[in-house]
């Protein structure tokens, strides 16, 4: 369904820009009779027709979403629950397919603050282009946010704070979210308190690591989004290579998480890293869950978020991992070395000499 047939276009470019929860947002132009959206979106919530608002309800996924807001039958919640999924819908949509675009023209890249700056290949772009110093990124008086790697806005927001804090900023490049570019008189940074890092792995048994080490974890949370969390070690010539890749359960959704390092066993340090996000058809999904990821081929749409082309020390690596991966509780498990060879989950594990 079309969002815009719907909800009016001002709304959901509110939402689209803003770096906050999408419900909070939305919370704040219903309760606000002084917000010059109010009455737009009053509006729509009371002539969003009865065949959409069922509509939405057919997937069993939103329906326990919106019973879980909604109690009893208010017809005005729930009407509300079904606007913000069908404006998230809309916006994870603009999102994903400026994703998929190239070339300066591809949002926001051909914004005039962005004079100067020249995507490369994988449209990143150079942190060195932008002060960092508050913790978000800003360049001629427009804040730039960092692509989150899921729905939520805020899932860039930990391994963000690493990259920004990396002292060779110049060996680092970002792809810029499409959607959410600011003034930055008007911008008002969210900020998370949580504890994300990572500890030492047994890093000898990595760095001595003949042939490979893989792992596949299923969730243990009943409503998580993943269906499992694929990992691997491999030695090459050039060091060793880890893959982690974080699978959704459905295509439609989300994309997958992956996450590419290169560790120099001899100093103990990942001389190149990068991330991306991997958008699947739900038939590519299908076949991809029958396979490891040390045996996949080129499949789906990647999309590369960061790539850091410093050496990074364990702490820095881990904590940027762990960061990138943020709500995996698996991934966060790992890197405290509590989930190795886990035999209740299965993994799939396997050394080769």
């Amino acid at each position: 369904m079309a969002a815009s047939s719907y909800i009016p276009e001002s709304v959901i470019q509110l939402v689209a820009t803003v770096d906050s929860d999408s419900r909070r947002i939305l919370q704040g132009i219903q309760c606000d009779p002084h917000h010059p959206l109010n009455a737009d979106f009053l509006k729509a919530l009371a002539v969003l027709p009865d065949e959409v608002v069922e509509e939405v309800l057919t997937d069993p996924e939103l329906r326990d979403g919106v019973e879980f807001y909604v109690s009893g039958n208010d017809p005005s919640l729930l009407r509300f629950e079904v606007a913000l999924r069908i404006i998230d819908d809309e916006i994870y949509r603009r999102r994903r397919e400026a994703l998929f675009q190239k070339g300066p023209e591809t949002p926001p890249y051909q914004h005039p603050a962005l004079s100067g700056i020249e995507p490369d290949h994988h449209m990143l772009v150079p942190l060195s282009g932008f002060n960092t110093r508050l913790g978000f990124m800003v360049r001629n008086g427009y804040v730039f946010s960092p692509t989150p790697p899921t729905r939520s806005v805020n899932s860039q927001f930990w391994s963000s704070r690493v990259l920004f804090r990396i002292q060779a900023v110049e060996s680092v490049h970002i792809r810029l979210d499409p959607l959410l570019v600011a003034r930055r008189e008007d911008y008002r940074a969210s900020v998370y308190k949580v504890d994300v890092f990572g500890r030492d792995l047994d890093w000898e048994r990595i760095r001595n690591l003949k042939g490979e080490e893989t792992a596949r974890w299923m969730p243990d949370e009943m409503t998580s989004e993943i269906h499992f969390t694929d990992l691997v070690w491999q030695c090459r010539d050039d060091g060793v290579h880890f893959e982690c890749e974080e699978i959704p359960k459905r295509a439609d959704k989300r994309p997958s998480r992956y996450f590419h390092s290169i560790l120099d066993p001899g100093t103990l340090t990942f001389i190149h890293t990068d991330a991306a996000v991997r958008f699947y058809t739900q038939e590519e999904l299908e076949v991809r869950k029958q396979t490891h990821l040390n045996h996949l081929s080129k499949v789906g749409i990647r999309v590369k978020l960061f790539r850091v082309d410093c050496p990074l020390n364990l702490q820095t690596w881990t904590t940027l991992i762990a960061g990138s991966f943020f709500w995996n509780n698996d991934i966060q498990r790992y890197f405290r070395a509590e989930r190795l060879f886990d035999v209740e989950y299965a993994p799939l594990m396997k050394k080769r000499a």
